[in-house]
């Protein structure tokens, strides 16, 4: 995926409408599972796990393709270092950090395996290599309805973008990738979340304004980037007033073998 879709407005809309939304509460149980020490983030955005790992203790390189998106990142995270680099192409000697850790990112990487080497290659021998990934569509039902509900308003040329984050779902696929690539044991959890808010419209500027999905709607013609779309479509499945529904990621954690 071209870094472009995460330009202009994206970054900042990211920050403050779809990290409170459903980053945070990942953020904080994927730093949790990282042992103090010197951590190397991949594909970092707008610094949501930067932050938890800083105030865990530990020592942060943080990177991302996306000068805008750490633009962002380095405005809340000073203590940081930063650093534009390929998850798949580190520069960075072998053996260098006690943890990787990625929140959301793998799925976006144009060659996942190459970026699972990677982090094998610059971790310790005895690091970890912890990161997070969403489930399907199905088990995300905001996600699933705003769509869907593009997809209705767009038939001839549906907006494609969610299924990218929520399309890496094969478990066995993914622990054959990371044991391909010098990974021994490999632990999964599933974590479903309660992802609430004050109303279907939050949601809808959320996901059309802080993510790819609004530019590519506009781009194919629909106006607004989708919101009213969604958000009719979020209050017709969840009601009028707040709204709540389950989401669900999966975190893994793998040891070098």
């Amino acid at each position: 995926m071209s870094t472009e879709t995460f330009s202009g407005s994206v970054p900042e809309n990211y920050q403050r409408h779809l990290v409170p939304l459903i980053f945070e509460d990942y953020a904080h149980d994927l730093a949790s599972r990282v042992p103090p020490g010197r951590v190397l983030e991949t594909a970092c955005g707008t610094g949501v796990l930067t932050r938890k790992l800083l105030a865990a203790g530990n020592q942060v390189i943080a990177t991302d393709l996306n000068e805008p998106m750490l633009e962002v990142a380095r405005s809340g995270s000073a203590q940081a270092e930063f650093q534009v680099a390929d998850a798949t192409d580190l520069p960075f000697p072998d053996a260098q950090f006690d943890a990787v850790a990625c929140q959301f990112g793998v799925m976006f990487f144009p060659d996942v395996c190459r970026g699972y080497q990677e982090a094998r290659r610059v971790l310790k021998p005895e690091g970890i290599f912890a990161f997070n990934i969403w489930d399907s569509l199905a088990n995300n039902p905001f996600k699933d309805v705003a769509h869907r509900a593009l997809a209705a308003a767009l038939p001839d040329d549906p907006p494609t973008f969610l299924e990218i984050p929520f399309g890496y779902t094969d478990l066995r696929l993914i622990k054959d990738q990371l044991q391909s690539s010098g990974f021994g044991e490999v632990q999964m959890s599933v974590l479903p979340r309660p992802c609430r808010a004050a109303s279907a419209r939050d949601v809808a500027i959320a996901l059309a304004n802080g993510s790819p999905v609004g530019p590519e709607a506009t781009e194919k013609g629909l106006a607004d980037g989708g919101v009213e779309v969604i958000q009719h479509a979020l209050t017709q499945a969840f009601g009028s007033g707040p709204i709540e529904a389950l989401m669900q990621a999966i975190v893994i954690v793998a040891r070098p073998a």
